[in-house]
């Protein structure tokens, strides 16, 4: 790792936001909405959009609960994304029913 590899994984604030984008990167993969995963999760779905936004420092008991909801180890979800987008704030657009 280079030095400033290391010095991002120290940041406490970058772990938060790397972590945040992580769960937003396996839930895309999903294709869950983040009301999905946050019924599936047990946890409300403002605060999955706070933690995918990087501005929630979260329990152990969350991690484990969101991992579990994403089928994961909970350490799969400190590897760093392959991502670099951000969620976007706000509602994503409603999901439109195929018709056949």
């Amino acid at each position: 790792l280079s030095v400033c590899a290391v010095r991002q994984l120290s940041d406490p604030e970058e772990v938060i936001s790397q972590l945040g984008r992580r769960v937003a990167e396996l839930r895309r993969k999903l294709s869950l909405t983040q009301a999905e995963l946050a019924e599936q999760a047990s946890i409300d779905v403002r605060y999955l959009q706070r933690i995918e936004a990087g501005e929630l420092d979260l329990r152990t008991f969350s991690i484990v609960r969101i991992a579990n909801a994403l089928d994961v180890l909970p350490r799969q979800l400190f590897n760093v994304p392959r991502s670099k987008v951000r969620p976007k704030p706000g509602r994503p657009k409603p999901r439109r029913s195929k018709r056949s």
